[in-house]
């Protein structure tokens, strides 16, 4: 380790004489670390970039870099990432990597349990609305709640973020509804959508809806001759009804109709 006998470095010097430990943020560091060729005979130029990163996020109390490659949190390398246009493009969640895809349908949903699946976020904001697609309509209230619930870490849904939203699906056609409260995501933080029909519908009696027929699966199955089920549903709450919090077992994962959702951002 001949770090501490070693000569002062001036490539480093002189690519940040102008900046200070308080004030060096991590892509001033990047570029003055990416412009250092580490040969055998340098090898002290590598321990210096790393000294000079643990010295800065040391002063600067944030130590992301040492699980994020840009040192910042959430990657944003699903969906559209920094190219998303959050004031005029409504975001499919089902569609988007790593768990979506782009195959649809017309289709009832006629489960009254609580469903969900999960996505990643494309953006940091604030969601102004939640929409569907209604192909055509049926007797009940046709009321669908649908919220934002935030990961476990351990393979389901925890709880609610901000407040529900209720889209009246009385029409035959793409409706939306606003949340109750707001609603903020972070980019490339997983979370669930979570849905219910208020209206106890019977199968196949629900209104129809644009539904995903394709995407990445739960990974569990009935048999292995039977499609890919999309979403899962908890059987330990009561029917028709959003939870503040969902259960930390009894899910059943043999559903297949995943209803497809887009969002706005404000």
């Amino acid at each position: 380790m001949p770090l501490p006998n070693a000569d002062k470095d001036k490539r480093l010097y002189e690519l940040l004489k102008t900046q200070d430990l308080e004030n060096l943020s991590y892509s001033d560091f990047q570029g003055a670390a990416e412009k250092i060729f580490v040969e055998g005979i340098n090898e002290d130029d590598l321990r210096r970039v790393v000294l000079i990163q643990l010295a800065r996020m040391a002063v600067a109390g944030e130590w992301n870099g040492f699980t994020s490659s840009g040192g910042s949190g959430g990657s944003g390398d699903f969906g559209f990432g920094a190219v998303f246009n959050a004031s005029n493009d409504t975001y499919v969640p089902g569609d988007a990597a790593p768990y979506g895809g782009t195959a649809q349908s017309a289709s009832t949903v006629g489960t009254n349990g609580i469903m969900c699946y999960p996505w990643v976020a494309p953006t940091s904001g604030n969601i102004s609305d939640f929409e569907v697609r209604v192909n055509s309509t049926s007797g009940g209230t046709n009321i669908l709640q649908v919220a934002v619930f935030s990961d476990s870490g351990s393979g389901y849904p925890d709880a609610i973020i901000g407040a529900k939203a209720d889209i009246n699906c009385n029409s035959a056609a793409v409706v939306s509804a606003s949340p109750g409260s707001t609603v903020s995501v972070v980019q490339g933080t997983k979370y669930w959508m979570v849905y219910v029909w208020t209206s106890n519908y019977a199968a196949g009696n629900s209104p129809t809806m644009w539904i995903h027929t394709d995407g990445t699966g739960t990974g569990f199955n009935s048999t292995i001759t039977q499609g890919a089920k999309l979403n899962m549903q908890t059987n330990s709450i009561t029917n028709n009804v959003m939870p503040s919090t969902m259960p930390t077992s009894d899910y059943s994962v043999n559903f297949n109709k995943k209803i497809r959702f887009g969002i706005n951002f404000a």
